[in-house]
């Protein structure tokens, strides 16, 4: 019994879904992390 060999040279990775996904979770992060602003050094001026 012959098996039939296939070529692997017509499968294609298709990677548009892979880029929405890390740029839906890239906006996720970017919204959902809290911004804080730091006070600074406070300077006394002549």
């Amino acid at each position: 019994m012959r098996f039939q060999t296939r070529n692997r040279d017509d499968v294609q990775l298709d990677v548009t879904p892979l880029v929405d996904v890390v740029f839906l979770l890239l906006i996720f992060f970017m919204l959902s992390t809290t911004l804080s602003i730091n006070p600074g050094i406070k300077v006394d001026l002549p």
